[in-house]
């Protein structure tokens, strides 16, 4: 059985003269002559998305002109026609957190699991639970929104696909806890998710913006609640890290997008001061040279893939203990032998099979 989320991949750039051919509406925004998108202009930036939607998960949805727009992919590429990606593939990434730490994994997903999650701070455009549930069938999200102009967008979206009957969409307020399970009368969750707001005040946005070396190529069209709040991604991202010392095992992934890859490093030396062993950590392409960064961490045992939860961009220092190792040896029957001799010797409910050079052990 096939990935559901694994088309598209957006592994590759995005044609948007391939993409024209699919949406007349996208047509309208490309220069004639260049076959160039104006990426100043709020309304081509939120038609590409509409389209990229449309086409490739089947949704629809209506963004107001004075909110974010999710960038499906998320910076342009250097080459005109193409745009490269970011916001979908932390969604890929719970997904292998939550099928590599399944009851029932192997080396594939789960297709019959019911999951559940929260999506902190939806947005006008409630992207998170649209992908995740238009990708796999068996999944449902809680989202909250504080703001009256997204929460009444957000709404709207799910009605115009169809999902509230998997989709809740509560609004709440900025003094409530960011994880509000009580209030929403939900035991556990599967997961948790979060594109918080970035930068700690308009001096700190300023300055972020002036230490790049071109100026962004796309129009941002967010509000101020959406791009700053007291610490910054960090500040935002250490509440959920509070909140999860008392939820604990009530969710199974707790996880957030960070935009520097200082803040993986504050917020992992967080979680070991307050005892997390299993996290995990990831890089998302986000342009050419862009990067964002998420980190996850569970109070369970389970512990996700070695790609999964550990990413070669990152230092060694924010990177969780390897749950798996390839060692080089020359005289392999004496390796399996010492292997299973010392393993076989330990409390453990431990099985060899000589023939094929393995041993499982409980």
């Amino acid at each position: 059985m096939a990935h559901p989320l694994r088309h598209p991949t957006y592994d590759n750039d995005v044609d948007f003269a391939a993409l024209a051919l699919h949406d007349a509406d996208f047509v309208k925004f490309l220069d004639k002559k260049s076959g160039r998108l104006d990426f100043q202009d709020p309304k081509a930036v939120q038609q590409l998305t509409k389209s990229l939607l449309k086409r490739d998960f089947g949704l629809t949805i209506q963004l107001p002109d004075d909110r974010l727009c999710p960038p499906v992919p998320m910076r342009v590429y250097e080459h005109p026609l193409v745009f490269n990606v970011s916001i979908y593939n932390y969604i890929r990434w719970i997904q292998d957190l939550l099928d590599t730490t399944s009851d029932n994994y192997t080396d594939r997903y789960d297709p019959d699991r019911e999951v559940i999650g929260l999506d902190v701070g939806t947005g006008a455009s409630c992207i998170y639970p649209l992908l995740g549930t238009a990708a796999r069938p068996h999944w449902r999200f809680h989202a909250t929104e504080t703001d009256d102009l997204s929460y009444t967008f957000a709404r709207a979206n799910i009605t115009s696909n169809s999902l509230h009957s998997r989709i809740r969409l509560h609004h709440t307020q900025l003094s409530a806890p960011l994880l509000p399970l009580d209030s929403l009368e939900v035991s556990r969750l599967d997961f948790c998710m979060c594109n918080p707001p970035f930068y700690s005040s308009r001096t700190d946005m300023a300055a972020s913006a002036a230490s790049k070396s071109l100026p962004p190529l796309a129009v941002c069209t967010g509000a101020e609640s959406e791009m700053i709040c007291e610490g910054g991604d960090v500040g935002f991202v250490l509440r959920i890290v509070d909140e999860s010392c008392l939820l604990q095992s009530r969710v199974q992934w707790y996880t957030s997008m960070l935009g520097k890859l200082s803040s993986v490093d504050t917020v992992v030396a967080r979680l070991k001061e307050v005892g997390v062993a299993n996290w995990a950590v990831g890089a998302l392409r986000a342009g050419a040279k862009t990067r964002r960064w998420v980190v996850g961490w569970s109070w369970q045992d389970r512990r996700p893939r070695n790609d999964v939860a550990r990413h070669p961009q990152l230092p060694l220092a924010v990177q969780p203990f390897p749950t798996s190792y390839t060692i080089p040896i020359l005289h392999a029957d004496v390796a399996c032998g010492l292997v299973h001799a010392t393993l076989d010797a330990l409390d453990l409910r431990w099985q060899w099979r000589p023939s094929i050079a393995t041993g499982v052990g409980f």
